[in-house]
């Protein structure tokens, strides 16, 4: 039987933020890690992604790391901006 490489139970800040968009809505969970960066979970996606501010402006980031058209991503970023930082 494999072995876990860690298993600890902790305590972690966490922040849902639901947010009605012009073409989409997005339920977000942020978990802030131990390190001080970031996990966008995209609850509706199921996708997640690690995430620091510098990362938001980045050509084709937030697309990619959360499946998101360029128009959603584009709606999408003041407000992760703002969770963020």
């Amino acid at each position: 039987m494999d072995k876990f490489l860690e298993d600890k139970q902790i305590q972690i800040p966490a922040r849902k933020v639901s947010i009605k968009g012009r073409y989409h809505r997005y339920d977000l969970l942020i978990v802030e890690e131990e390190d001080g960066k970031k996990i966008v979970l995209d609850l509706n996606g199921g996708r997640f992604s690690h995430m620091e501010i510098a990362d938001i402006d980045k050509e084709g980031f937030i697309e990619h790391a959360l499946q998101l058209t360029e128009i959603e991503a584009d709606e999408l970023k003041p407000y992760l901006k703002e969770i963020i930082s």
